[in-house]
């Protein structure tokens, strides 16, 4: 199931997260696609993700998340690696075969922590690894990096040497799987 846009309030405006005299520039129209198995956590990050004026789809398990990235066209996909079915992993692989698809950004957003997991997530094709439970300072971090922000202009080609430059969102949660 995809599941699609945020309403922050009734009266439809979104809330400042970072306070009044915020003066960064909000993320326009950069779609973000968020394909984890679990409901409550997949609906949790949409609804922060739209409270940062991020434009966000949801999908469910694997299967659906590479049919939403194919709808969609998101500029990035944070995916769980833990997917019951077609793993993180293996979204990870097709979404950067299809030409549709592969100029996405791909951020693993897992409990999977060890350097094995890691490396894994970087064959696959995933530029980030961010270990759960991300601190929301972390991903903001990681999805306002300029290589992510370029990447709705096609500036930047989707490749772990183009985040170097990005600040490192230092790892948190648990190192096991």
């Amino acid at each position: 199931m995809l599941r699609s846009g945020v309403a922050a309030n009734p009266a439809g405006r979104v809330s400042q997260a970072e306070g009044e005299g915020d003066t960064r520039p909000r993320p326009v129209g950069l779609r973000v696609l968020v394909v984890e198995d679990n409901r409550d956590a997949a609906d949790s990050l949409r609804l922060l993700l739209g409270l940062y004026g991020y434009e966000v789809a949801v999908a469910y398990c694997g299967h659906d998340g590479v049919r939403a990235a194919e709808q969609h066209r998101p500029d990035v996909v944070l995916c769980d690696i833990g997917l019951p079915g077609l793993d993180g992993y293996a979204v990870a692989r097709r979404l950067r075969q299809n030409p549709s698809t592969a100029k996405a950004r791909l951020i693993a957003v897992t409990a999977y922590g060890r350097d094995e997991d890691r490396r894994r997530s970087h064959e696959a094709g995933f530029e980030r690894h961010l270990v759960k439970p991300v601190d929301p300072d972390d991903l903001r971090r990681a999805l306002d990096c300029p290589a992510v922000q370029n990447c709705k202009s096609g500036l930047a080609p989707p490749s772990p040497e183009g985040h170097r430059k990005c600040p490192t969102a230092p790892v948190t949660g648990s190192s096991t799987s």
